[in-house]
């Protein structure tokens, strides 16, 4: 991603966090698997490693879990 994508990403994943609206990412697990998920923010904060993180409910599991920012490959608002 250039410098001016990880901008926009972090005032999507922001303005999702602040206006409890939900995101549609593309996620890259582990390996090279990457699926597309349907994520309700909750908190985007850091790991004491330095990691950027958000905590969202996934709908694709529908459990709540912790995402890696840098594992997003690509971000977009969730619209009606």
């Amino acid at each position: 991603m250039s410098t001016s994508e990880i901008v926009a990403l972090y005032d999507l994943l922001h303005f999702a966090v602040d206006n409890e609206q939900p995101v549609v990412v593309l996620y890259a697990t582990e390996g090279t698997t990457e699926k597309a998920r349907v994520l309700h923010p909750v908190a985007l904060t850091s790991t004491k490693a330095g990691a950027d993180i958000i905590r969202a409910h996934d709908s694709l599991s529908n459990e709540t879990k912790t995402f890696r920012v840098d594992r997003i490959r690509a971000a977009h608002h969730l619209t009606a």
